[in-house]
């Protein structure tokens, strides 16, 4: 299992620029540990896909509820990810009712 860092956008301040845009607040940062990077720790792809060739969209797990926006950037092992869709609940396949969390994301630029 591994951490991330689950980066927040801030929200719109209700203020606008000198160009009339938006003001967000300032981000926030959490890390979060219990993630399953697939391709990291014995799933079924290819172990050596991740980190040597650019993969461009994964899919990470955590046996527990996590609150992941949409519009939240998450960091692993220093590369950003975005989300991308709906975070979703996700039950291991073994058994358990424990709702946990499943998120897709993209490399982010």
């Amino acid at each position: 299992m591994e951490s991330v860092t689950i980066t927040s956008v801030g929200a719109v301040t209700g203020a606008t620029d000198a160009q009339g845009n938006p003001v967000r607040g300032a981000s926030t940062s959490v890390t979060s540990a219990g993630w399953y990077v697939a391709g990291n720790n014995g799933g079924a792809e290819d172990p050596t896909g991740y980190g040597t060739a650019d993969v461009p969209r994964i899919t990470i797990y955590n046996k527990t509820a996590v609150a992941v926006k949409a519009t939240d950037q998450i960091t692993i092992r220093g590369s950003v990810w975005k989300v991308v869709g709906v975070v979703e609940g996700w039950v291991s396949p073994l058994g358990s009712t424990v709702g946990g969390t499943a998120v897709t994301l993209e490399r982010a630029g």
